[in-house]
């Protein structure tokens, strides 16, 4: 994959992970979340809340059930151009 393409997806899955949290901790702050050289990463401040080991893998379960909707939507669409626009 190219720098520009994986770039692109770090970002997109950086938003993945925002959504996810603030699915499940609607009032954390979130702060930066920039895709970098080896992947991305987000700054999150959960204030009061403590997350632990069980929450992060809960977590992964969140970032990939949206995955999965996002990707039965594209897969939904009949549109040869919408489909070309909406992948990655």
């Amino acid at each position: 994959m190219d720098k520009e393409k994986l770039s692109n997806l770090r970002h997109t899955l950086a938003h993945v992970l925002a959504q996810a949290v603030l699915e499940k901790y609607p009032n954390a702050q979130l702060t930066l979340g920039p895709a970098v050289d080896n992947g991305f990463y987000y700054d999150i401040d959960f204030g009061a809340d403590k997350i632990t080991e069980d929450d992060l893998k809960k977590g992964l379960d969140l970032v990939q059930k949206q995955i999965d909707a996002s990707t039965k939507k594209v897969d939904e669409i009949d549109d040869k151009k919408q489909k070309e626009i909406l992948e990655v």
